[in-house]
């Protein structure tokens, strides 16, 4: 018959059960003797599953924190990297150009190569080009845009409808041979039209760039002795290509 201790009295019995109430103080639980307590129950289990729990979270934090990182790299990355390698400055609003010796005023989000400053000396003037872009990056923007001023001698200005018209489709072959874009664009004849800077030799057409095609416009106009050439590339529809054209033709302003 098991015999039992109550450390409670401190008395020993051999009526109860392991665990139960004393009989005698009803206050103690009793205890086995020669039976020693068990160990506490583990718990590695427990901590085996917050362990791996704990390590599954940081995995998908780690993974997920890795495709954020990427995913703004892509966006942001890129463009603060090729501010640095191809140094840019806004023009969005009114910008004065020294080398075009012409104000203008640009819609938001353009800006200026640094470094696309090029003159070229012809047979009948000195013929100036910036380079300006608009979205993404100078490698791959959303618009590109080549402007650029020739001084005229006073032999070869442009006077009368057909000899500027003339004059325009020259220019648009001066645009695609001097063009600081590796990118080739097709364009119409040019045609005298009512502008924002007044009449201008227009043509339209399609330049291929940013891996694909997109639509090209040129506008051609005189101010004085010089002839301002205007060469927009945009992935946007031909609205939107006309109606930036229009913004930055219109407030274009010799200094």
């Amino acid at each position: 018959m098991p015999e039992f201790y109550c450390p409670q009295c401190q008395k020993k019995t051999t009526q109860g059960v392991p665990k139960g109430p004393c009989p005698n103080c009803q206050t103690g639980l009793l205890r086995e003797i020669g039976v020693q307590p068990g160990p506490p129950r583990s718990g590695r289990p427990a901590a085996k599953w917050a362990s791996y729990r704990g390590s599954r979270t940081t995995t998908l934090l780690v993974v997920g924190g890795l495709a954020l990182a990427g995913f703004l790299f892509f966006k942001y990355g890129r463009i603060a990297l090729d501010r640095i390698r191809f140094r840019s400055e806004s023009v969005e609003g009114r910008f004065e150009s020294n080398h075009l010796e012409a104000a203008m005023r640009f819609p938001a989000g353009w800006r200026r190569l640094s470094k696309s400053d090029t003159s070229v000396r012809l047979p009948s003037g000195m013929f100036r080009m910036s380079a300006f872009f608009r979205g993404g990056t100078s490698e791959d923007p959303d618009a590109w845009l080549e402007l650029g001023m020739l001084e005229l001698r006073g032999d070869d200005a442009a006077d009368g409808d057909e000899r500027f018209l003339t004059f325009c489709n020259q220019a648009v072959g001066m645009l695609r041979e001097h063009t600081t874009l590796s990118q080739s664009f097709d364009m119409a004849p040019c045609n005298l039209e009512e502008t924002s800077a007044g009449p201008a030799g227009v043509t339209v057409g399609e330049g291929r760039f940013r891996g694909g095609s997109g639509n090209a416009l040129v506008y051609a106009w005189a101010r004085g002795d010089r002839v301002f050439l205007a060469l927009l590339l945009s992935s946007d529809p031909f609205g939107v290509v006309r109606s930036e054209m229009e913004v930055i033709a219109g407030g274009l302003e010799p200094l």
